[in-house]
């Protein structure tokens, strides 16, 4: 179901006007913050396969294609998420070492079309904005094209801290940090999660060193950091969406990657003597520092933070309908009739109807009066995976909208009606809805994984996004 700004049921939805962002952690090793963290060797997605041939000839046939990347504070309706007891500060001075580049016509590609790059690796100033390759189309197989994938070789950004030793001093951090294994310099191997961290202040420099693990979760705008070996990788849909590749076709194709940093980077004040609240507080051991609690690495080229739909709130904002349950329980079995005021168990939900379900119903949508949300009415015949069911709602048009889009969890939950069974849906409104796992465009937080509802006993699970879903 579907919802938009008139929102739809259990396949697709409606286009919220709020994001939110799952808190993301990392692990300080050495008695430094590494800014990331987690289990090495995780990154919800399978090993890429082999690249096609790529295609880079600035000689060919076609129209100019030219990508780039660049860093914004924010975007489109993104806003970070700001955790309670948290501090957070956004990193400037953002470099990045790019090592491979992928087009790809679907997010599972298992023939993505590889790019050559001038050099084994390409340093872009994010901050400013950089190129990252230009080519002709014509270098290009022909076709639709919707997803690109970029191996990260390093990445460099700058912080605002304060160093505790003899004496108290704020300055400046700068984090150098190995994304995938390479040589920064020809036969200096770097491995993946190597870092170095150098304190500046009053002209006296200190630089400090570890490494690290990652561990990136699945945004919830459909992009992925992934580490598959020693290899980090973001993949992406395209911004803007899909681009078709026609090699008599003349028009110059530019792609910038522009994604949001805006606090980005955030740990937990220790509240130590002599540390203040707000303030990145550094220490060398054993004295403690304060770890980071976000992993900036996980956030890098997240271009569809700045072009996809909004997501709903963790919790709702607008009216839940009631549960619609018909009978009361002592604890063991159903009882009937339902205990009066004065008996032990009075009380019960089947008791009370607060927000009663009302629909307005007709050939192809639902509207839900209480939340204000409209459903897509029919039930896709196949399955989907996660992306595929995101990429189902944001293409099809109906009643009049095409801005319909894969519901947040809980406006997915505000359709379960309890008053029902196998499937706890309103078949009235909703015909022929099978009791089958729906995506939500949800993400678990901390987890390669997807929330959605099972309508044969309305319960949420989360699930793998290759797996199958309506």
């Amino acid at each position: 179901m579907q919802p938009n700004t008139k929102p739809p049921p259990p396949v697709c939805g409606p286009k919220a006007t709020q994001q939110v962002l799952a808190p993301l952690r990392s692990i300080l090793l050495l008695g430094f913050p590494s800014a990331c963290g987690g289990t090495p060797g995780k990154g919800g997605r399978d090993a890429a396969p082999d690249a096609a041939d790529s295609g880079s000839d600035a000689t060919a046939p076609g129209a100019p294609l030219t990508l780039a990347a660049r860093a914004v504070e924010t975007c489109g309706t993104w806003l970070p998420d700001h955790q309670p007891g948290l501090s957070y500060q956004t990193p400037s001075l953002l470099r990045l070492g790019i090592q491979s580049l992928e087009l790809l016509r679907s997010h599972k590609d298992p023939a993505p079309v590889a790019i050559s790059l001038p050099s084994s690796i390409v340093e872009v100033d994010a901050s400013a904005g950089g190129e990252i390759a230009s080519l002709m189309t014509g270098a290009l197989p022909e076709g639709t094209y919707s997803h690109l994938r970029v191996g990260l070789a390093w990445a460099t950004y700058r912080l605002q801290a304060t160093a505790h030793a003899q004496v108290t001093a704020p300055g400046t951090l700068d984090i150098d940090i190995s994304l995938s294994n390479h040589e920064r310099e020809p036969g200096q191997l770097r491995t993946q999660g190597q870092y170095t961290a150098t304190f500046s202040a009053y002209g006296q420099t200190f630089t400090y060193s570890g490494q690290t693990a990652f561990n990136c979760t699945l945004s919830a705008w459909g992009g992925i950091a992934a580490t598959t070996g020693p290899r980090f990788d973001v993949r992406v849909p395209l911004p803007g969406g899909p681009f078709v590749v026609e090699h008599q076709a003349t028009t110059p194709i530019s792609i910038e990657l522009a994604f949001p940093m805006l606090d980005t980077f955030s740990w937990r004040d220790l509240g130590s003597p002599g540390y203040s609240p707000g303030v990145l507080d550094i220490a060398q051991p054993p004295s403690p520092g304060e770890l980071p609690d976000a992993m900036v690495e996980c956030h890098l080229l997240m271009a569809d933070r700045c072009q996809g739909e909004g997501v709903a709130p963790i919790h709702p904002t607008w009216p839940m309908p009631d549960s619609d349950i018909q009978f009361c329980s002592d604890g063991q079995q159903i009882v009937s009739p339902c205990p009066t005021q004065d008996a032990s168990g009075f009380g019960q939900d089947a008791q009370y109807s607060v927000n009663p379900l009302d629909y307005e119903i007709t050939a192809d949508w639902v509207l839900d009066r209480v939340t204000g949300l409209t459903w897509q009415r029919a039930v896709p015949a196949v399955s989907f995976d996660w992306w595929e069911a995101r990429e189902h709602c944001a293409a099809m048009t109906l009643g009049g909208h095409d801005d319909w889009r894969l519901p947040g969890r809980m406006e997915l939950v505000s359709l379960l009606d309890y008053g029902s069974l196998d499937p706890t849906i309103d078949l009235e409104a909703f015909p022929g809805t099978p009791s089958d796992f729906f995506w939500t465009a949800s993400p678990v937080p901390f987890l390669n994984l997807a929330y959605g509802v099972r309508f044969e006993l309305g319960f949420i699970y989360d699930h793998d996004p290759y797996g199958s879903g309506r």
